[in-house]
């Protein structure tokens, strides 16, 4: 009955083995009760010692010295049990609601528990929407009193699973939210600084963390605790590094009094992945979902700016006119000039530039697609007349001379693709599942370039960007240009950053080892070196 809910349709045991299976079921069920405890016990422990170690870590104190931390925190809840009396939760709801930060706001975010039943009860009751967190942060919902109908407000305030399904709308993680005051629950607050600690096995710091990060609150949204006489340790020092010290008052309810805090302590700014198990995230729904949206982020903020640049455009790409102009412009520069070999890329949009690094009599360093082979194009061995076939992949093909890993070439001059750059720092947005970085991580593991090989792209005047304020994850960098080629004019950038791109092979996946036979052939000689 334990396992199957006392369902009947279970199919009976055999008779001779009835009389022996019907004394397993009571010691079945006491198992379960007995797992269940231990269970509890050992997640209080977990937490506990978590808290221990955030001590230890932000203290900067040796691991063994963790208990020591665990024991302060421990004296403090001891201390504050044995001093509290219990006021009325209605005492705490008229203090609460007298405060004027209260009385200006509109949306106000509030405890689940029990424990705010009257401070819920009267905010809805005055007409403000109640900002609220499903237990265990499985759900942020919005409690809209116009949606309670008449005479259903009392128990509307309860917040229990099954009003909370009918009277809470679900608020997304990316949903525009503002939030106008935070109530958050404290087991002991020092009145003079606002630190405070809060209940064991309880995730308002999360939650307030994660409204900072969606923008519903900010460091200047008030935040307010309730306690009681007994939990206000006036001087006390409590240990550094609990995640609730990171969200201290500005504001302290007493059953009789209003304190203000001018604090001066800060504030989480957003939630600390590192610091959370994989079994705490696997719990959180919530938190699950912005762990997603932040890893999307880069790449939608990416796209935005690739659309701006597409805008009023049927092509990024440049016409024939243009890249000739943008290789005659190339050819000119002195880098160009005394380069004795030059790195192109080997797409067609830099046939007119191979070309002309061809006729100058420039030697011709190319990778052939999907990082497969290296090869070194010499126009001496060109024969007269085949320079312009030469230029393109066939001609690269027939005429280039594969070229070892092992080998020793110095590159004087690498020309790298860029859907967009940063006129003011060299910064560039590669094409989509352009291998650019890669190329040049291949030469530069080789020793074939080096922070000092001149950098340079060739761009329409529409693909000059001051505005990309993208993070370091999208944008490239680590592999800034130094001179930028448009059809009407060569440009350097004001304020160049320094070339730090190598391939780190700890990032690399086994796809792209699999993919890529140049990336597969430097790990293995790197591996034996």
């Amino acid at each position: 009955q334990v396992f199957s809910g006392g369902c009947r349709a279970t199919p009976p045991l055999p008779p001779l083995l009835q009389h022996r299976a019907m004394p397993l079921r009571p010691i079945v069920a006491l198992l379960v009760l007995a797992l269940g405890a231990v269970a509890s016990r050992v997640e209080q422990r977990a937490a506990l010692e978590h808290e221990a170690r955030a001590v230890a870590r932000v203290a900067e104190r040796a691991p063994e010295n963790a208990q020591d931390g665990r024991s302060v925190l421990k004296e403090i809840r001891d201390l504050v049990r044995n001093t509290t009396t219990k006021p009325s939760k209605k005492e705490f709801a008229s203090v609460f609601t007298g405060l004027p930060e209260y009385k200006q706001a509109s949306v106000i975010r509030v405890p689940v528990k029990a424990e705010a039943y009257e401070i819920r009860l009267a905010a809805l009751s005055a007409g403000k929407k109640l900002l609220v967190m499903r237990p265990y942060m499985h759900e942020l919902l919005v409690v809209d009193p116009a949606s309670i109908p008449a005479g259903a407000m009392a128990s509307a305030a309860a917040f229990t699973p099954k009003t909370l399904k009918m009277y809470g709308a679900v608020v997304e993680v990316n949903a525009s939210i503002k939030v106008d005051l935070f109530l958050i629950r404290s087991m002991a607050v020092e009145p003079v600084a606002g630190s405070r600690v809060g209940y064991p096995n309880e995730a308002e710091e999360l939650e307030y963390a994660l409204l900072r990060e969606m923008g519903a609150i900010d460091d200047e949204t008030p935040v307010v605790t309730t306690i009681e006489d007994g939990g206000m340790l006036e001087g006390v020092a409590f240990p550094v590094g609990l995640l609730s010290s990171k969200v201290p008052v500005d504001i302290i309810c007493t059953p009789r009094d209003i304190i203000s805090v001018q604090r001066s302590l800060p504030r989480l700014a957003a939630v600390d992945f590192s610091q959370l198990s994989t079994m705490s995230l696997s719990s959180m729904k919530v938190l699950r979902q912005l762990r997603s949206i932040r890893a999307r982020q880069p790449q939608t903020q990416l796209e935005e700016i690739r659309d701006l640049v597409r805008s009023g455009r049927e092509s990024v790409e440049l016409s024939a006119d243009e890249r000739e102009l943008v290789a005659v412009g190339a050819s000119e520069l002195p880098a160009f000039t005394n380069a004795e070999v030059i790195f192109a890329p080997w797409s067609g949009r830099n046939y007119k530039f191979r070309l002309a690094a061809l006729q100058a009599g420039k030697k011709l360093l190319v990778i052939r697609a999907e990082l497969y082979e290296l090869l070194l194009v010499d126009p001496g061995n060109i024969p007269a007349g085949e320079v312009e076939a030469a230029a393109s992949a066939s001609g690269m093909k027939e005429y280039g001379e594969p070229v070892e890993i092992s080998a020793k070439v110095k590159v004087d001059l690498f020309l790298i693709q860029s859907f967009a750059v940063d006129p003011a720092s060299g910064r560039r947005v590669n094409f989509p599942r352009g291998l650019d970085e890669l190329e040049y991580g291949v030469l530069r593991a080789m020793g074939a370039v080096d922070e000092k090989t001149v950098v340079v792209t060739t761009v329409g005047e529409f693909q000059l960007r001051e505005d990309m304020d993208l993070p370091d994850s999208v944008m490239c960098s680590g592999l800034p240009v130094d001179v930028i080629v448009t059809p009407q004019r060569t440009l350097a950038p004001e304020n160049p950053l320094p070339k730090t791109f190598t391939l780190d092979f700890s990032k690399i996946g086994l796809e792209m080892y699999n993919r890529y036979r140049l990336v597969r052939k430097l790990r293995t000689a790197d591996l034996r070196a």
